[in-house]
C-alpha cells in the first residue's frame, strides 16, 4: 500500500470516529425533553455537564498529582571524581531524591494532622543537616591541609539528574561536597600532608555519613506514610475525617459553591414537579374523553 493510500485511509478512520463520537453525542440529547412546555433538567444542560466532566478529571488529576507529582524541576549535571563517591551516589541519589519529594509534596498534601507532618519534616531536615556538617567540617580540614589545591580524574563520573524540590538539592550539595573534599583529601595524601591511614579513614567516614542519611531519610518517610495509612482507615471506618483535622482551613469559594448546587437542585425539583403535573394533567384529560359505555337492552320476559 503507497504513502497515499494510507493517509487516505487514515483520514477516512478519523472522519468515522468523529462521526460516531457526535452520533453518540446527538443520542445522549434525544428525549431532554419529555412534554412540551416542560423545562429541561438543569443538570442536563450542557454547561452543567462539561462541569461536571470537568471536575471528574480534575479530581483525577488532583489524585495523580497527590501520589505521583510531576514537579518542575531544573536538570543538574555533575561530574564525580572519587570513585567511591560515585559508586554512593549512583546508586543512592535517586532515591534520595524521591524520598525528598515524597515528604516535600506527597505527605505535605496527604497528612491533614499539620502537627506530625511538621515534625516528620523537622526530622527529615535534621538528618540532611548532619550530613551536610559533617561533610563540610571535612571539606574544610582538607581544604586547608591541600591549600586549596585538588586532584581531578581523566574519567569523572558524570550525572545528570532532574530535581524539582529545594530538600533535593540540599541532598545534591552532600554528595558534591563529599566529592570535593576527598579530591582534597587526596592532594593532601599525595604531598604527605596527611597519611594515607587519615585519608582512608575520612573516606570512609564521609561515605557513612552519606549512607546514614539516606537511611534516616527512608525511616523518617516510612514513619510518615504508615500514619498516613492509618489516618485513611479511620476515615473510612467513620464516614467522616473531621476530628482528625488539627488546623482550620476554609475554602473561599465553598459558601458559592454550596448555594449553586442548592440552585440547581431547586431547579430539578421544580422541573420534576412539572413533568408530573403535566403527566397528572394529561391522565385527567384522557378520562374526559373515554367513550361512553354501550347502552343496556331491556330484559325479554323469561329471561
Amino acid at each position: 500500500m503507497s504513502d497515499r493510500s494510507k493517509a487516505v485511509e487514515k483520514r477516512l478512520k478519523r472522519q468515522s470516529a468523529i462521526r460516531q463520537k457526535v452520533e453518540r453525542a446527538l443520542k445522549d440529547t434525544e428525549g431532554a425533553f419529555t412534554n412540551i412546555g416542560v423545562e429541561k433538567d438543569p443538570f442536563d444542560l450542557p454547561d452543567i455537564k462539561a462541569e461536571r466532566v470537568g471536575q471528574k478529571r480534575a479530581a483525577s488529576l488532583a489524585m495523580l498529582n497527590n501520589r505521583w507529582p510531576e514537579l518542575p524541576s531544573a536538570k543538574v549535571s555533575f561530574e564525580l571524581h572519587v570513585p567511591e563517591i560515585a559508586e554512593v551516589h549512583i546508586a543512592e541519589f535517586e532515591a534520595a531524591l524521591e524520598l525528598a519529594v515524597a515528604i516535600d509534596v506527597v505527605a505535605n498534601k496527604m497528612l491533614r494532622n499539620r502537627e506530625s507532618y511538621n515534625a516528620y519534616l523537622q526530622e527529615f531536615d535534621n538528618y540532611i543537616a548532619d550530613c551536610a556538617s559533617n561533610i563540610k567540617k571535612h571539606l574544610t580540614e582538607l581544604k586547608n591541609l591541600s591549600k586549596d589545591e585538588m586532584l581531578s580524574s581523566e574519567r569523572p563520573a558524570k550525572t545528570l539528574f532532574k530535581i524539582g524540590t529545594l530538600r533535593g538539592m540540599q541532598i545534591h550539595s552532600c554528595y558534591a561536597e563529599a566529592d570535593t573534599a576527598l579530591r582534597h583529601g587526596c592532594y593532601a595524601m599525595i604531598f604527605q600532608t596527611i597519611t594515607q591511614q587519615e585519608y582512608v579513614s575520612r573516606r570512609e567516614e564521609i561515605v557513612k555519613a552519606l549512607h546514614r542519611m539516606k537511611t534516616g531519610l527512608r525511616r523518617v518517610k516510612q514513619e510518615c506514610f504508615q500514619e498516613i495509612a492509618r489516618q485513611d482507615r479511620i476515615s473510612a471506618f467513620n464516614g467522616t475525617s473531621n476530628e482528625l483535622v488539627t488546623e482550620e482551613r476554609i475554602d473561599p469559594h465553598a459558601r458559592i459553591n454550596e448555594q449553586i448546587v442548592r440552585d440547581l437542585v431547586t431547579l430539578k425539583e421544580v422541573s420534576k414537579k412539572r413533568r408530573s403535573n403535566a403527566r397528572r394533567n394529561s391522565a385527567a384529560h384522557a378520562k374526559t374523553v373515554q367513550p361512553a359505555a354501550p347502552e343496556q337492552q331491556a330484559a325479554t320476559p323469561g329471561e
